[in-house]
């Protein structure tokens, strides 16, 4: 029994112990959520403080495709690119020109039926010189950098779910009948 008298302080003592040791922690905690929470309060400040314009990302800039203007109407191009240079329509084709200082883009839309709008197909560049080229050069000349006011749609490609293999990103209009067939006009630059 004298046995058992004796290992009782110590197992109080203990405990006790434990206690102080346990609100030592505690007493603490408040004084350091305090700080803490004050530097996170600072670390945005700190941190943009800390970002200089050369180490800031680089964005890569908007590259205008072919494949963004297909599908789109006429009034979606014209928010877009702005007021054409020459607007001709002819039944169930419409074609805006633009100019550039390079090139002209002709933005031909369809119509495929009577109460459809008018929907962009096809795109033809030309140099100044009058040969045609690539869409998406004389493209991004007329619209460095620009993007649609509406919003970017997706390529027409992608509208569509349709993988066309092609690097240009070009997919193709609607395959005029011979009562719309289209002739490609020459209009001066």
């Amino acid at each position: 029994m004298t046995l058992r008298s004796e290992s009782m302080p110590h197992s109080l003592l203990l405990g006790v112990m434990g206690v102080i040791l346990l609100a030592g922690c505690a007493g603490g905690t408040a004084r350091n959520q305090v700080s803490n929470s004050a530097s996170a309060e600072a670390q945005p400040a700190l941190l943009a403080e800390q970002l200089s314009e050369d180490t800031k990302p680089d964005i890569p800039a908007y590259v205008a495709e072919p494949g963004h203007v297909l599908g789109l109407t006429p009034a979606d191009v014209q928010d877009w690119l702005g007021p054409p240079d020459l607007v001709r329509r002819d039944g169930h084709v419409q074609i805006m020109l633009y100019k550039g200082t390079d090139c002209a883009l002709d933005v031909i839309f369809f119509e495929t039926n009577p109460e459809d709008h008018f929907r962009a197909g096809d795109l033809l560049a030309r140099d100044s010189d009058g040969k045609a080229m690539n869409a998406a050069t004389c493209l991004l000349g007329l619209a460095p950098g620009r993007r649609p006011q509406n919003g970017m749609p997706a390529p027409m490609d992608e509208r569509i779910g349709m993988d066309t293999g092609r690097a240009d990103s070009h997919a193709p209009g609607p395959e005029p009948s011979a009562e719309r067939a289209v002739p490609h006009v020459k209009f001066p630059l």
